[in-house]
């Protein structure tokens, strides 16, 4: 059954409204230009803080798995130094590593450098080690790790 009520026609099935709308009634309505407008206007300075948010959200990530990274290539350099029979002859020693902290004998696949400094200390079995960990050729991002290394038979 129809029933037309204020320019909108109602049909009712068993428990259920099916409303039509007329066209060219004042029911049917359409976003004007200036809502439009101010909605993308809105849309685009979200989208504007939420990238700059994205841009130090980045940053802090690598810098964070670059501190993870060195802290396991200073911790392997480390125990390595402390299981070896003998330690390096020269004071200075440079090894490379990937961006795992895989160790690599080419320079060129190298993501990450280690230096390891070996210093004699007043205990003739006890080694002090610095080890210091770079990101790249530079020294943009470096870390330095100190460690103490045990030689009975040194």
């Amino acid at each position: 059954m129809t029933v037309p009520i204020n320019n909108v026609l109602s049909f009712t099935r068993r428990f259920k409204t099916v409303v039509f709308i007329k066209k060219g009634t004042d029911c049917e309505r359409a976003f004007s230009l200036c809502e439009v407008a101010m909605a993308l206007g809105l849309f685009v300075f979200a989208l504007t803080g939420l990238l700059g948010i994205m841009s130090v959200a980045l940053n802090s990530i690598r810098e964070s798995s670059d501190i993870s990274t060195t802290t396991q290539v200073a911790d392997g350099l480390a125990a390595s130094l402390s299981r070896a029979e003998a330690l390096p002859e020269e004071p200075l020693s440079t090894f490379y590593f990937d961006d795992v902290g895989k160790m690599v004998l080419n320079p060129g696949e190298a993501v990450y450098r280690a230096v390891v400094r070996i210093n004699d200390s007043e205990n003739i079995h006890l080694k002090r080690t610095k080890i210091s960990v770079f990101r790249g050729s530079s020294q943009a991002f470096s870390k330095d790790y100190c460690y103490i290394i045990f030689k009975p038979g040194a």
